[in-house]
């Protein structure tokens, strides 16, 4: 009896360290199947959306968390990882950008030490494991058509020798022309060090990598028009966000998008849920859910959205100077949406209690800029 129960006392012991011998390999495999990737951005997919306003702008929610959590754990691992699950959707006239990339090599230099410098990208054949794409969201027509594209494989389709650093991710370098939006690309154009480098044009209906646009527009010219919205500070976003007017709010208003920093309730924003209950539900899980404008630049849809999302009685345009020539927008626009702004949030009232309509405080002011 001694005898069976020490040999099953050996069997269960030696069960144990089994498991327990396995299950340290798999960690050490699994270390090192995720370590291998140094730059990693987590693959989305769309939960839900809803359009606004005949396709004004869309309310997305987007989830990436399975994808996420593997890059996570792989950083845990080897702190010189890069995880990029910043923002990465760019919006145009037509068209939703989501990048996303899992690489062996890093495509720029991300860390700040030499001692933790990992190896340059110099192929444009993806090892086993890495993948670098672009999911393109038409929006034309009120309902979301996607498309992948490789980036690998557009690059070398385009020349065999070129090697891709990066796809822009500003919303200001995503252009349209013809009804078709365009986005930059920046390739090397051999796997040298010191190799110069090509800006090329992505055509995101046919996911072609032009030299120039039909116009004849090349890259270069792309990032020179995003130099000058920069440096003139002329789009709405940012004239409206002079004096950080909108950094203590708990939303991003920024490049066409907006977003909440984090969850929020019906309480806290009743206009906006009660108007639009739908998008409100996508909007309100923060985080990865973004509201995307979408067409031509409308002032006047911005500004009936912010009036939706700040409290009651603020004025977003106390103090702004409205520049002296825009490129993106008529002043006069400024000056018809400021007042209607004004008017609704703040009406004048006569001696007698009766409203007055405060236009004509900026009728004189309106005047004298279109004169």
């Amino acid at each position: 009896m001694k005898r069976l129960i020490k040999s099953n006392l050996v069997q269960v012991l030696f069960l144990a360290l089994t498991v327990i011998g396995l299950y340290f390999v798999y960690q050490v495999y699994r270390r090192h199947e995720l370590t291998q990737f140094v730059m990693w951005s987590p693959r989305a997919k769309i939960v839900s959306y809803e359009f606004m306003d005949d396709n004004k702008a869309v309310a997305i929610d987007w989830d990436n968390e399975s994808e996420l959590k593997e890059a996570e754990e792989a950083k845990k691992y080897d702190s010189r990882i890069n995880v990029n699950n910043r923002k990465t959707a760019t919006n145009g006239e037509h068209s939703i950008v989501r990048q996303s990339y899992k690489l062996k090599s890093a495509t720029y230099k991300y860390w700040i030490l030499e001692e933790d410098a990992v190896p340059y990208l110099k192929s444009n054949i993806p090892e086993q494991g890495e993948y670098w794409l672009l999911d393109v969201y038409d929006t034309k027509d009120g309902t979301i058509k996607q498309k992948t594209y490789d980036v690998f494989q557009m690059v070398r389709e385009y020349n065999k020798d070129y090697i891709p650093i990066g796809v822009a991710e500003s919303s200001k370098l995503l252009q349209s022309e013809n009804e078709k939006d365009y986005l930059p690309i920046k390739m090397a154009v051999n796997s040298e060090p010191s190799a110069k480098t090509f800006i090329g044009i992505i055509d995101l209906t046919s996911g072609k990598i032009l030299s120039e646009t039909p116009s004849g527009k090349p890259g270069k010219e792309f990032y020179d028009v995003f130099q000058n919205t920069i440096k003139n500070r002329d789009d709405f976003e940012d004239i409206i966000d002079q004096n950080d007017r909108l950094s203590s709010q708990n939303f991003t208003f920024d490049s066409s998008n907006f977003s909440f920093k984090e969850s929020v309730e019906k309480s806290q924003y009743l206009s906006l849920s009660s108007k639009y209950p739908k998008v409100f539900d996508i909007l309100s899980k923060g985080l990865l859910s973004e509201l995307y404008f979408l067409g031509k630049e409308d002032v006047r849809f911005k500004i009936s959205f912010l009036k939706l999302v700040l409290p009651e009685g603020t004025n977003i345009f106390k103090d702004i100077t409205i520049p002296a020539a825009s490129q993106k927008m008529d002043r006069s626009i400024w000056f018809k949406a400021k007042r209607s702004f004004y008017n609704t949030i703040n009406p004048m009232r006569n001696d007698n209690g009766t409203k007055t309509n405060i236009s004509r405080t900026y009728k004189k002011c309106e005047a004298s800029f279109e004169a």
